[in-house]
């Protein structure tokens, strides 16, 4: 896949059912990564994606795993848009709304350890007063 095609697929994977503010804000945690200058985030986004067990949307065992590896036969108009939104991250026709962020999760569903060795970003203003279901977070 080309790097639009692999965010769309990570977008697709772990935030297809946000705003498109949320997928953007995903979508820049894999761009910010291959940013920092830390090798072992990946120095492109396709290796920041595909480093193991860092999107778990990627992971062998993840029930999603199905649907990211054919997008267009589960909801071709949600990865159409996943498409877009990726194209548009890519070339910066969108800020990044998370300030940096490397990291995320949705703590309805998760509390990794990992987040206690990093700042908090917080949650992203989504709509109105409504806030992400993702939290950002910033390595040290």
């Amino acid at each position: 896949d080309s790097e639009q095609v692999l965010l769309a697929r990570m977008i697709f994977g772990e935030a297809r059912g946000q705003s498109d503010i949320e997928k953007i804000a995903v979508a820049y945690t894999a761009v910010n990564r291959a940013n920092d200058g830390k090798k072992r985030n990946g120095e492109t986004v396709k290796k920041s994606i595909l480093k193991p067990k860092q999107y778990s949307c990627f992971n062998k065992d993840n029930p999603n795993r199905d649907e990211l590896m054919n997008p267009q036969k589960y909801d071709a108009k949600t990865f159409d848009d996943c498409l877009e939104i990726s194209q548009k991250v890519l070339s910066k026709k969108y800020a990044d709304p998370t300030n940096g962020a490397t990291h995320y999760f949705n703590p309805s569903i998760v509390k990794p350890k990992w987040a206690r060795k990093m700042k908090k970003v917080g949650r992203i203003k989504v709509a109105g007063n409504k806030l992400s279901e993702h939290e950002f977070y910033l390595e040290n």
